[in-house]
């Protein structure tokens, strides 16, 4: 399956400098270790990874992490910061437009944040999530709770104005997954019309039955 998405290379070497994007990742993984199952020293894999905000505020729970994207650009990052850390457990992988570079590996633990809104289409890519789960496995994703379409200041390359969540765990249900869960895990506030509005990120979850 081809995975057609905006271009994320030019802007991977600025990507941290924008503060909510930091608070934003620091939060989803709080929200992740507390509600989450995570299997104890889980291998895992995070899909859409860009620098790996979410990735290394997770990283002492995780025993590996396969870092996917499909902008070199936002790879490079992650790979300068494992370096830094002495983050051995992290290695990164280049997917470019195909899903199938994803290969057949499978893991206890598979995360994404605020990707899912990218996708022209959603549906095949949870269902190669959900199918690289190991038995027991455990699916967590974040994303932008659909909105009225004023989130983005510079919409180009944005797909979906945001994801439904009961829509989201309802399609997570059809393929199987079991004790489902959901929270807002963090609430981004824009100036819209001269006053300030809240976009709130939902995380998800369920998990592979054993």
């Amino acid at each position: 399956m081809e995975l057609k998405v905006k271009d994320f290379n030019p802007a991977a070497a600025t990507w941290d400098e924008k503060p909510r994007r930091v608070q934003l990742a620091a939060d989803v993984a709080k929200a992740i270790r507390g509600y989450v199952p995570v299997p104890p020293r889980a291998e895992a894999m995070e899909f859409g990874c860009g620098t790996g905000l979410l990735t290394f505020n997770l990283i002492d729970m995780l025993a590996q992490v396969v870092a996917v994207d499909r902008a070199e650009g936002m790879l490079t990052i992650v790979k300068k910061k494992a370096a830094t850390l002495g983050a051995t457990q992290v290695t990164t992988k280049l997917i470019a437009d195909d899903l199938s570079a994803l290969g057949t590996e499978e893991y206890d633990f598979i995360y994404s944040n605020m990707v899912l809104h990218h996708l022209p289409a959603i549906e095949p890519v949870l269902e190669r999530l959900v199918a690289a789960l190991k038995p027991g496995g455990v699916l967590a994703l974040s994303d932008l709770e659909d909105d009225d379409g004023t989130f983005h200041d510079k919409p180009e390359g944005v797909v979906q104005s945001g994801i439904k969540s009961s829509w989201l765990m309802k399609a997570l249900e059809r393929l199987g997954l079991i004790n489902q869960g959901h929270t807002v895990a963090h609430s981004i506030v824009k100036q819209r019309a001269g006053e300030g509005k809240a976009y709130p990120i939902f995380l998800v979850w369920g998990a592979r039955a054993q």
